[in-house]
């Protein structure tokens, strides 16, 4: 633990192992490399976008795709709520650079950025910049907190909570799925159930 001086206050900051947060991202980007190659005709898009900043774009089949960008700043310091928002944007920056290159399409999304961020910042105050809130989640994280679990837990309730969703309308309106609704359907089952399988552990499903 270091300790350092500024404006004759003492700020205690911890050491952290950011090896291990990289470590964890390439087990998330490989489960879900699994979980949704071969759901649709798309293959999951995987690149890192600049040294700090993964995608991991998720095909669905309406030929949307959920991005899900992670950014990791490794800076020493404390990393105020201005901080966070410059990592928001730099994150969402280099995806629209991608999203124009490879002409991604794209409704919702989920952006995720972890350093050593001061207690207070939380990803509820980011949506100011421009990002809208019904269309996708920003998540803010310390490295040293279970990030891996909140965030496979958010992704999982929003692919079950879509599930869940439909089926309420089509029962409401008293129909079957079929088409593209029904391709839909049956895609959020089979991502719900291979969720459920891949990340037990972290779902406490065991």
């Amino acid at each position: 633990m270091t300790v350092y001086q500024k404006k004759k206050k003492y700020v205690k900051t911890e050491r952290i192992d950011f090896d291990k947060v990289f470590e964890l991202i390439g087990q998330l980007e490989a489960q879900l490399a699994r979980i949704f190659y071969g759901l649709t005709d798309e293959e999951p898009k995987i690149k890192w976008l600049n040294k700090n900043t993964l995608l991991i774009a998720i095909p669905e089949p309406d030929g949307y795709f959920h991005p899900i960008i992670i950014h990791v700043s490794e800076r020493k310091w404390y990393c105020s709520e201005e901080k966070a928002k410059e990592h928001v944007r730099g994150a969402w920056r280099a995806f629209q650079k991608f999203v124009k290159k490879y002409k991604l399409k794209y409704k919702t999304y989920t952006v995720v950025c972890i350093a050593n961020y001061t207690r207070n910042v939380k990803g509820a105050g980011i949506y100011k910049l421009g990002l809208r809130k019904w269309k996708g989640g920003v998540f803010i994280f310390r490295p040293d907190k279970p990030w891996l679990t909140v965030l496979v837990r958010s992704l999982y309730n929003m692919f079950k909570s879509r599930l869940n969703n439909l089926v309420q309308k089509l029962d409401d309106a008293r129909v079957e799925a079929f088409g593209v609704v029904k391709e839909i359907k049956d895609w959020l089952k089979d991502v719900v159930r291979l969720f459920q399988f891949k990340f037990s552990d972290l779902l406490r499903l065991r």
